[in-house]
């Protein structure tokens, strides 16, 4: 059930987020909202994380869909015990939904989240970034209990 709530509510932010955006935003045009650190800047992105796969938008939606087979496919496979692993996969399913959403009915993803230092990203690719992290929290810990058990 965790995994859903989160689920939802990533997509949920995420879809809220783009569409307030894109409404007050023009595109390419960046929005100071701390002077040279933080922007938002309106991208229309036809590519994958770090603009790569420009233009394939076809195979990112392919791709996305053998990844949602893969985990609706072996979701039991990941320890349902652990909260973080629950919060990691629903933060992964929301985000990769979010940005799956865009591909289908916008033909890209609407990136705003602009550090100047960085590509521009939005709520989705958080989500993905975070479960990532809190995937990689939760091996530490397993291996740390399994090397203090031993």
């Amino acid at each position: 059930m965790l995994v859903w709530f989160w689920a939802l509510i990533v997509f949920s932010l995420d879809q809220i987020t783009k569409i307030m955006v894109e409404n007050r935003l023009d595109l390419f045009v960046s929005q100071p909202i701390i002077e040279n650190y933080f922007h938002l800047t309106l991208l229309h992105n036809t590519g994958g994380a770090f603009g790569v796969f420009q233009g394939r938008t076809g195979f990112l939606i392919i791709i996305t869909l053998i990844l949602f087979f893969f985990i609706f496919k072996f979701r039991n496979l990941f320890p349902q015990k652990s909260w973080w692993n629950k919060a990691a996969l629903g933060l992964l399913v929301g985000g990769a939904a979010g940005n799956f959403f865009d591909r289908i009915f916008r033909g890209y993803v609407i990136d705003f989240l602009d550090f100047q230092i960085w590509p521009v990203f939005n709520i989705a690719d958080s989500a993905i970034t975070l479960a990532i992290f809190l995937f990689f929290f939760q091996l530490f810990l397993d291996w740390r209990t399994e090397r203090y058990e031993s």
